[in-house]
């Protein structure tokens, strides 16, 4: 048998002398001798097909190309790189591994032939090592960095009546259920090509490539479409031949592969509600032309030719140029063939049919069986995000050796492991990997996800949602863990607006928030007044303005959130259900209060405790991968009063609410001294003022305030020679002593003002130290200390004396809210623009600073 040269590099044009490369055949001067002019190298060997022909086991591939009439092509002088198989490989081919159904070449049809040939063959002469550049690799640039080419396989060969059921129920698809409609494939058919060079150059584990090829990798040979070239470099004169150890298809599409390979159903039905059949004039003039009956090899099609495209973020629109962004969108197009680049492509991790039923009807999608009852009935706009989140648009920032890091296209972690992946494919346009899992987005695995499919809670929704207050972004973080407590849409239509409720009786409203999802501003509010009995009363107005109501809406949503604890191993603790505390503090500083466990939960908040109204329950709840969610059939309300106001209403505070009021004319004298200023006051300013009087000292934060009894204020003042009164300040004539007296009084007023919001619970704890509002000498925050053994707190001050919660039904535990509103005069103001929580005790002793 002749014997043929290997890897020696060629480059072929449309002729000999165009074919030699520098390397090996480069000229050295300017001669008009050319060697070559008048004879072939003596290297170069057969052509292509005579080259097959004489090897003696390529027959099935040869007939393959004298029945298309193309041994002419490689026989003469050209540029082609063939991947041929072996006799043997296409026996294998028709003993069932192939994707016609045929189990004899007899069986082929025309259109089967003329596709297999094209897959196989490119049309440029390539060496193997020459697949893995791009067209500038003279310069090296390019070198090692491309992964697929594309083949003689155009879409001319792809032309077929599409009649498949599935296919025609999708949404886009119905009006040619009955006949069918010819369909071409998006874009050229490429080849996929893992070479030594590309794996080397962009350090590609052999681990990596072994799951992308579903087989044993070795880092010496080259795969084309997954099957390991035989034989590679053989020169031949008119191109270079690599035999591959199975018969060369054209590759199909990702969308292709994950609609036909039989466990991936579910996900794929739901795809195809993304997709359409586009009319192409070009293509279907292109296909009238090539076939027109000619000849067998050509039948006559007569037909309109339509594309099959997706709708994407870079492609919105559908066959009659509507835009979908609003029905849903892709990420990009699994069906183009062309999608990404020669150095590029996407990648599709896609959930079997049995991962799609368990997160469903199991597993934390539960709340779409719920809401929607199976996946069929799932509104698209959200059906899109799942989808697409199984995408990733580049396959080389998608190697599995990234995965442990590796985000979903909107950077959240996606949580990929090697044990998900059931089977992979190379399909022409990125790798598709069949997966045990779903990879739902973030949205779905978030502690919102459920009230996005709740019919019922869409106000919730529409504004943990909105992009001004961002809400779903807090929401997102997988680090943390969230209570998320939801009324529904009929809770909120009983919101008792604190704005008014603290302005005094006469001016109270309640608030019926609406959802009108036909207009544009789809949350209103119809104001109401009250009657006596706190219930809603005759309609005044309805409230539009979206600043309004995101005002509210913000309050409501900070009120809701209540986080819990997670741990680095994902643990997560807090839930407000679990019995293990009765007051839990909001996102927004206020605090509720539990009772029950589980499905008997009831929840309420400091305003409707100072209101007497019952106490929301649980309707439903559900888990997510950052906490849980509760729909609830009430409103929590935060309180309207104020630490002024709650003092002021109880007799047992008096005492020490007088001596908190001050004296002005202490005040005045002492105005330039910071310290000595009224505890109490409006907190005006050009643009805000306080709802009413508040504690001056608060901040946007949480405040425990401990009230001594006036038996112990008095007690305190009989037994400290140090205090004195406001009138006996005034009435002192040594203005140094009277300053004295006066930082005095302040201090130990503004010791019992403590930082955060301290309850008695039933959970015990020991010593904590807080900072309190008064200062000490040298200018720092004195300190208190506070415990509890479940039952009650004790508070030691810094004179080592420990005073008790006075354990009296509502003058301890008593929540109170100080507001600040957006106007210098409180009674035009419209909007919240902060607010301090605090919880109020009465104390059995009085705390004295240093």
């Amino acid at each position: 048998m002749k014997r043929y040269q290997y890897s020696r590099p060629l480059r072929w044009s449309a002729t000999v002398a165009g074919m030699l490369i520098a390397a090996g055949l480069g000229l050295a001067s300017c001669s008009d001798n050319y060697e070559y002019e008048d004879k072939e190298p003596d290297f170069l060997g057969a052509s292509i097909y005579d080259y097959l022909q004489q090897e003696g086991n390529f027959k099935t591939y040869l007939r393959l190309v004298d029945d298309l009439n193309y041994q002419q092509v490689l026989k003469l002088t050209g540029s082609k790189t063939v991947f041929p198989a072996r006799d043997d490989a296409w026996q294998r081919f028709f003993d069932g591994g192939n994707p016609y159904g045929v189990t004899s070449y007899e069986q082929l049809t025309p259109a089967q032939k003329r596709s297999l040939l094209n897959a196989s063959t490119i049309n440029m002469a390539y060496l193997a090592y020459m697949l893995a550049n791009t067209s500038d690799a003279e310069n090296q640039s390019g070198e090692g960095t491309a992964v697929r080419r594309a083949t003689q396989y155009s879409y001319l060969d792809s032309i077929q009546r599409c009649t498949d059921a599935r296919q025609l129920e999708a949404p886009f698809w119905t009006k040619y259920s009955k006949k069918g409609v010819m369909l071409a494939d998006n874009g050229d058919t490429y080849m996929v090509h893992f070479t030594p060079q590309h794996t080397a150059a962009n350090k590609i584990p052999d681990e990596d490539m072994t799951l992308i090829l579903g087989s044993r990798y070795s880092n010496q040979d080259v795969y084309i479409n997954g099957s390991r070239v035989e034989q590679k470099d053989i020169t031949c004169k008119n191109g270079y031949v690599h035999v591959v150890s199975d018969v060369l298809t054209p590759n199909s599409p990702m969308s292709h592969v994950i609609n036909h390979n039989g466990q991936t159903d579910e996900f794929a039905r739901l795809m195809e509600r993304f997709s359409a059949p586009f009319y192409s004039s070009r293509q279907t003039e292109a296909v009238h032309q090539l076939y027109d009956g000619s000849d067998a090899s050509h039948p006559l099609i007569t037909d309109s030719i339509f594309v099959k495209r997706y709708f994407t973020e870079s492609s919105p629109l559908d066959p009659a140029d509507n835009d979908m962004t609003s029905y849903g969108l892709l990420y990009y197009d699994p069906a183009d063939n062309s999608y990404s680049s020669m150095q590029d492509m996407g990648v599709m991790f896609v959930p079997t049919d049995r991962a799609m039923d368990e997160y469903i009807n199991g597993g934390k999608g539960s709340y779409l069986k719920d809401a929607y009852g199976t996946w069929d009935n799932v509104p698209t706009p959200l059906l899109a995000m799942f989808v697409k989140n199984h995408q990733k648009k580049s396959f080389m920032s998608s190697l599995p050796s990234m995965w442990g890091s590796m985000n979903d296209e909107s950077s959240f972690a996606m949580h990929v492991d090697k044990g998900d992946i059931l089977k992979s494919y190379v399909c022409g346009n990125g790798i598709v990997y069949v997966t045990n899992k779903v990879y739902p987005p973030i949205d779905y695995q978030s502690v919102y996800a459920s009230v996005m499919t709740n019919g019922k809670t869409k106000i919730m929704n529409w504004a943990l949602q909105d992009r001004d207050m961002k809400f779903y972004l807090y929401l997102r973080s997988m680090e943390n863990m969230y209570n998320l407590l939801v009324p529904t849409d009929e809770a909120l239509e009983n919101y008792r607006d604190p704005l008014s409720w603290a302005k005094g009786r006469s001016q109270r409203e309640i608030w019926a928030f609406r959802y009108d999802d036909t207009k544009d501003q789809p949350v209103t509010a119809d104001v109401y007044s009250v009657n006596d009995d706190g219930s809603k009363g005759e309609y005044k107005r309805t409230i539009e303005d979206a600043a309004i109501l995101r005002n509210r809406l913000y309050d409501i949503c900070d009120c809701h959130i209540i986080v819990g604890e997670k741990a680095e191993d994902g643990t997560m603790s807090g839930f407000v259900d679990d019995g293990s505390h009765h007051f839990y503090q909001s996102k927004g500083g206020s605090t509720i209060r539990v009772s029950g466990t589980g499905a008997n939960m009831t929840v309420s908040g400091g305003g409707d405790i100072e209101q007497g109204m019952p106490a929301a329950r649980q309707v439903s709840r559900y888990d997510a991968d950052n906490g849980r969610c509760y729909v609830i059939d009430r409103m929590i309300h935060d309180p309207v009063n104020s630490v002024y106001a709650n003092m002021q209403a109880h007799k047992e505070f008096s005492k020490f609410f007088e001596l908190l009021n001050g004296n002005d004319m202490i005040f005045r004298i002492f105005e330039d001294d910071p310290e000595i200023k009224s505890i109490f006051s409006l907190n005006t300013t050009s643009s805000s003022s306080g709802l009413g009087n508040v504690v001056s000292s608060f901040g946007n934060f949480q405040y425990t305030v401990f009230v001594p009894t006036n038996e112990a204020v008095d007690e305190a003042f009989a037994k400290d020679p140090t205090l004195h009164t406001w009138n006996e300040i005034a009435e002192q004539t040594d203005t140094k002593t009277q300053h004295q007296w006066a930082l005095r009084l302040i201090r130990f007023l503004k010791y019992h003002f403590v930082d955060n919001s301290t309850y008695v619970d039933s959970q015990p704890f020991g010593t904590r130290t807080f900072e309190t509002a008064a200062r000490s000498n040298s200018g720092r925050f004195q300190k208190i200390d506070i415990s509890s053994n479940g039952q009650n707190l004790s508070i030691t001050d810094s004179k080592g004396n420990v005073a008790h919660v006075v354990k009296t039904a509502g003058l301890y535990n008593l929540q109170s809210r100080d507001i600040i509103v957006n106007s210098n005069d409180y009674r035009t103001a419209t909007q919240l623009v902060s607010s301090s929580q605090s919880v109020i005790h009465l104390v059995d002793r009085a705390l004295i600073p240093e």
